[in-house]
C-alpha cells in the first residue's frame, strides 16, 4: 500500500475531487494536515469551471505545492495549464480505483452528509459546513496515525511488491469485462501509472 505523506504544514498538499448532490454540484477541496474542508457550487463539471473554484480558495489559503484528485477534469491540458502557471503540481489517482484518494472520499462523504441534513432541515448549508469545520479533530490525529502505521503494516503482510514496468512490456489490461493484451506506451510520473 501507498501511504500519502504528512505534509509538513497546512494547505501544502490538498485533495480535490467533484461530489454531486441531486443536481447540484460542488468543487470540495480538503487539506491533508488540518482536514480543513473547503466546498464551493460550480455550474458545470469542465475544467474551467473548477479552475475558477481553486483560483478562489488558493487566494484565501495560500497555493499549495500538490493537488491530489481523479483524472476528470483534473487531468485535462487546461487544468496542466493552471498547475504550472500557478507552480503546483497535480497528482491524478489511478482511473476507478478512489481508495487512493481516500482523504477526499472520506471528505466527500461527509460533507453530502451535511448538505443532505442542511437540505432536509431547511437549514442553512454555510452554518453546517461552520459546524464542520469547527469539530475537533486533532485530539483524534495521533490516534489516527498509529491505526494508518498499523494499516499501513497490516496490508503490506500481505501484499506482494512488484517491478516497475517500463515502457514496451507486454500486460494484461482489464477493460471493465474481459482481460485484454496490451503494451505499455510510456511510464507516468505517478505511481503504478502508465
Amino acid at each position: 500500500m501507498i501511504s500519502h505523506t504528512i505534509p509538513d504544514g497546512r494547505w501544502l498538499k490538498v485533495g480535490a475531487d467533484i461530489a454531486e448532490l441531486g443536481t447540484d454540484i460542488y468543487l470540495v477541496v480538503v487539506d491533508y494536515l488540518s482536514k480543513f474542508p473547503e466546498v464551493v457550487s460550480i455550474a458545470q463539471k469542465t475544467a474551467s469551471a473548477v479552475i475558477k473554484a481553486l483560483k478562489s480558495i488558493f487566494a484565501c489559503t495560500g497555493i499549495p505545492t500538490t493537488l491530489i484528485a481523479d483524472n476528470n477534469p483534473f487531468g485535462a491540458a487546461e487544468m496542466q495549464a493552471f498547475a504550472n502557471e500557478w507552480h503546483l503540481e497535480i497528482i491524478t489517482s489511478s482511473p476507478h480505483y478512489p481508495q487512493s484518494n481516500g482523504q477526499i472520499e472520506r471528505t466527500i462523504h461527509t460533507v453530502k452528509s451535511m448538505l443532505k441534513k442542511c437540505r432536509d432541515d431547511h437549514s442553512d448549508p454555510y452554518l453546517g459546513l461552520l459546524q464542520l469545520r469547527n469539530s475537533p479533530i486533532d485530539d483524534v490525529l495521533p490516534a489516527l496515525l498509529k491505526r494508518q502505521i498499523q494499516q499501513k503494516q497490516q496490508y503490506d503482510k500481505t501484499a506482494i511488491s512488484k517491478e516497475q514496468l517500463m515502457a514496451g512490456d507486454n500486460v494484461r489490461v482489464h477493460d471493465g469485462k474481459h482481460w485484454v493484451q496490451a503494451r505499455v506506451i510510456k511510464v507516468d510520473k505517478n505511481p503504478r501509472s502508465y
